[in-house]
């Protein structure tokens, strides 16, 4: 073999080994933008496993933490809010509206009795 065809072979070979947890992160920041508080839950949780799969303890610990931390706002706000705080913002305020609209139409229906 010539010197040559090993140095592509192993390029080839290093660019088809990818690191998981990278991988994963790279998930985790789509799912950040357009998710619910629960899939980025779920994320961070399979960022934390893509580094246990491969042996790598301190990306394990930190995403490990930073999955606990996203399922407790999941789960203390409710998994399926949108993750993005503006779109939550919008969110509540469109509930607000419908309160409002409903508290008035029952002030109207008990001024009419």
């Amino acid at each position: 073999m010539s010197a040559r065809f090993v140095v592509g072979l192993t390029l080839v070979l290093a660019s088809a080994c990818t690191d998981r947890g990278t991988e994963a992160e790279d998930r985790y920041r789509i799912v950040e933008k357009d998710g619910t508080l629960g899939e980025v839950c779920d994320a961070a949780n399979a960022v934390a496993n893509a580094y246990l799969e491969d042996k790598k303890e301190d990306g394990y610990r930190l995403w490990s933490a930073i999955a606990g931390v996203r399922c407790m706002t999941a789960d203390q706000l409710g998994r399926h809010l949108p993750a993005q705080d503006e779109d939550r913002q919008k969110l509540k305020a469109e509930v607000d509206a419908v309160q409002r609209d409903a508290m008035e139409a029952a002030r109207h229906a008990a001024d009419e009795l």
